[in-house]
């Protein structure tokens, strides 16, 4: 077997000597406009519970289990944010949801407490969007973080779709920041 999801034997550098992680994290939304990216008024929090793992007996790792919701503001008509292919709007609240599901990231550069770490996920919506047509969705997020022993630090992005399983497609795009407590 190339790989296994079995708790690391060894420090791992998102987790240092401990074997379990809560995680909170908080964003927001930006849509993707490539020369002129926006923020909106839709933000993201969650927490997360993870276990080390070890992959290719190399790979550090994290497996995780959140929770989160995404929570809107209703704006102005100058707060319209949007690009060709993404819904434009001011209604943020028709966006409010919950999501929970299991996701997994690697460390894929690291030294002393810093590392950067690619995840990928599935998760289950309360709701289906004009964004993301349905309540499965996959989730990517790229981080940066600094692990202090017992505390990590992360700022994140984040982007959910559905990989193409509904015509509606346009996605959900985050930033943001994550503070773990390590035990």
């Amino acid at each position: 077997m190339l790989s296994s999801a079995l708790p690391a034997a060894a420090a791992n550098v998102m987790f240092g000597d401990n074997e379990n992680q809560l995680l909170i994290s908080a964003g927001q939304s930006i849509r993707n406009d490539i020369k002129d990216p926006k923020t909106e008024n839709l933000y993201i929090a969650s927490l997360s519970y993870g276990i080390p793992t070890h992959y290719f007996n190399f790979l550090q790792g994290r497996f995780n289990f959140e929770v989160g919701a995404f929570r809107g503001k209703n704006g102005s008509d100058n707060d319209r944010v949007g690009s060709p292919g993404y819904p434009k709007t001011t209604d943020m609240k028709q966006y409010n949801l919950g999501y929970a599901g299991f996701s997994q990231d690697i460390a894929v550069i690291y030294f002393g407490g810093f590392y950067t770490s690619l995840g990928l996920g599935a998760y289950m919506k309360t709701k289906a969007t004009n964004r993301i047509g349905t309540a499965f969705t996959f989730g990517e997020k790229a981080a940066l973080g600094y692990n202090f022993g017992p505390v990590a630090v992360e700022a994140y992005i984040r982007h959910f779709s559905n990989a193409g399983l509904s015509e509606q497609n346009s996605g959900q795009n985050f930033y943001g920041a994550a503070l773990a407590y390590n035990f």
